[in-house]
């Protein structure tokens, strides 16, 4: 992911498989869990844990996160950042405000968790015609919600979703929906690569889009637990390189795909517009 995200400047990724630590939580960072429960807890320090290995990984001194606007951290006026995490995992993307396109967004999602009756809430029209095209058919009788890649888009389109709202809250601290942003989704040979890389478009006139230069690149990618079937690179930190995001290419779609597991990884970049 650090090497697609390479156009951006200087960026950091950093994924954790398992529980976090909390004894490794700063002082002004433990009153923010001191009522959660236990679960809530150790994902909350694995996030933290991310975020500070991101920064080690910029060179920056690593640093406790208190709570910013919006629930999210509150991140150093030098960085633009943001964390994720879900069960047994976390992640959190780093970079240099002078060195970096803009506020990012991250997301981690369990694929199979974006549900079929939720997609009408979540997805415009043609975003749903699309997972039903990218799906496939792959035993042939008819119904193409029920094999192939659909789960793993769907939860890549949501993650992308979420991630968006995150990147443009720093500039136009508004709240935006899932059907105010339109994504563009890749082919469904796409998902046989490492990366995939999306657009976003504006959908609706709300106001505050007007804050942020559009489009908005994302990326997207599916994590596997080390040592797992499927498992990819388990590096678990990589420093954007300055010159160009590398080839992400990979082997041609096949039609006898097995049913995907995994976390959803994705990121999303918004500049505002100048």
């Amino acid at each position: 992911m650090a090497q697609a995200l390479a156009a951006l400047g200087e960026v950091a990724v950093w994924e954790l498989w398992g529980p976090g630590d909390p004894a490794a939580l700063r002082p002004e960072e433990e009153p923010l869990v001191s009522d959660a429960v236990e679960g809530r807890v150790v994902q909350f320090a694995a996030g933290r844990q991310c975020a500070r290995a991101a920064m080690a990984a910029l060179g920056v001194e690593p640093m406790g996160l208190g709570r910013g606007t919006g629930r999210s951290a509150a991140w150093p006026p030098t960085l633009w950042g943001s964390i994720s995490h879900t069960d047994g995992y976390a992640a959190a993307v780093v970079g240099r405000r002078e060195r970096c396109a803009g506020p990012l967004g991250v997301d981690a999602e369990q694929v199979g968790r974006v549900e079929d009756n939720l997609h009408r809430r979540l997805f415009l029209p043609d975003e749903r015609s699309w997972l039903i095209d990218v799906g496939g058919d792959p035993d042939g009788d008819g119904d193409p919600r029920d094999g192939g890649i659909r789960a793993q888009a769907a939860t890549e389109l949501f993650g992308l979703k979420e991630c968006l709202y995150k990147a443009q809250f720093p500039l136009t601290g508004a709240w935006v929906g899932f059907h105010d942003v339109h994504i563009g989704g890749p082919k469904a040979s796409d998902f046989d690569r490492p990366i995939r890389t999306w657009y976003l478009t504006p959908a609706t006139d709300l106001p505050a889009l007007a804050a942020v230069d559009w489009p908005c690149r994302g990326w997207s990618t599916l994590r596997a637990a080390p040592g797992s079937e499927g498992d990819g690179e388990r590096s678990n930190a990589a420093r954007a390189p300055d010159a160009a995001a590398a080839d992400e290419g990979g082997p041609t779609a096949t039609t006898d795909r097995p049913a995907v597991a995994g976390v959803a990884l994705t990121v999303v970049a918004a500049a505002p517009r100048r």
